[in-house]
Parts: structure tokens; sequence; C-alpha cells
């Protein structure tokens, strides 16, 4: 986003949120195609819900939501994203595997929000991306979209339901825990 850190945040907080910009992981730096065609390039971050950085930007954006331009923008306040893989075939006590699906699952939630930000009818625009519009203008614009992405999956919830990718195998595991067709 387009907008400066206020000057008001704490010297600690500051540091810790250039770091979450400077550290972006080369899977969510992309290109995305807004509204009116035009192709930008983005550096995403994609955070587990209750990480110390997910606070800190969220922190930040409640705390500073009429700041234009905002140097966070928000895309989506919470997208679940559920895994399926094969227990006969993966093992989750090996860090490696747990690791890996997760990078999985982030790779997966930037190709989610690219797909979404590239509905022009939703009318995300290189100015709400780049924070003239506030943090939240994004998220508000792609909400109802990823929420149709949602299904039900067994034990309760909805998720954005993907097959985890068997590194031994380039083929998906079968979906087997859900529940019933995409909402």
């Amino acid at each position: 986003a387009d907008g400066d850190l206020a000057n008001d945040t704490a010297h600690k907080t500051h540091d810790r949120l250039l770091q979450i910009v400077r550290k972006v992981p080369k899977e969510q730096n992309t290109s995305v195609v807004v509204c009116g065609g035009e192709t930008i390039d983005l550096k995403m971050r994609v955070f587990v819900v209750n990480s110390e950085d997910a606070k800190a930007v969220g922190d930040y954006i409640a705390s500073h939501m009429s700041q234009h331009p905002a140097p966070f923008v928000l895309l989506a306040r919470h997208l679940p994203m559920a895994v399926l893989y094969d227990p006969q075939t993966l093992d989750l006590s090996d860090a490696s595997v747990a690791d890996r699906l997760r990078k999985q699952a982030k790779t997966r939630t930037v190709k989610v929000l690219r797909e979404g930000i590239a509905n022009k009818s939703l009318g995300v625009s290189t100015a709400m991306l780049r924070g003239h519009m506030g943090p939240l203008e994004p998220a508000h614009r792609l909400e109802s979209t990823l929420r149709s992405l949602t299904e039900k999956v067994e034990g309760g919830g909805e998720y954005i339901v993907f097959p985890a990718r068997n590194k031994a195998s380039s083929t998906p595991c079968s979906p087997r825990k859900r529940t019933g067709a995409p909402a």
C-alpha cells in the first residue's frame, strides 16, 4: 500500500511492522489483475489468524481506520482453509510435512485472493489495493465472494477446501471429509 506508518506507532511495533513489509515470502509476491484490466505487483502477507504478525497488523489497522492512504490493506478478515490429505501417506507428526502443508495452504490462499481481485464485478481497483480508500475496502468487496467458496466439513465449520499435494507424487489426495456441496 502507499501509506506510511503513523508517527504515533510505538517503536517496537513500528520495527515489527517494517519487518513484515520487508520479509515477504516469494510465493506471496505476486501480480494481480484489477477491475480496469491493469496488472499490478502486489506483496501479500498471509498470516495464521492468531500469529503475532497478524495481531500487530490488525491492531495497527484498528487504531488507524481513517488513515488514507493506508500502509496496510486487508484483503480478508478471516479465510478458513482446509487441506485434504491422506493420513496413510502423510505423517503430520513430521514437522517437514506439516510445514509443507502450511506452505501449500498459504500458496492456495494467494491464488484464491488473486482470483477474487480479478473478478471485475467486485470492482477492486489499484487505488483500493494501494490503501487510498482505507484499509478495509478490499476486504469488504471480496467478503461475499470468498465466503461463497467455503463448504461444510466433517467435524463442523466451513472452509475453502483443497487437496494436499503429496511430495512423492503430484496427484492430489481424495476429498474424504467433505460433508456437503460447495456453498
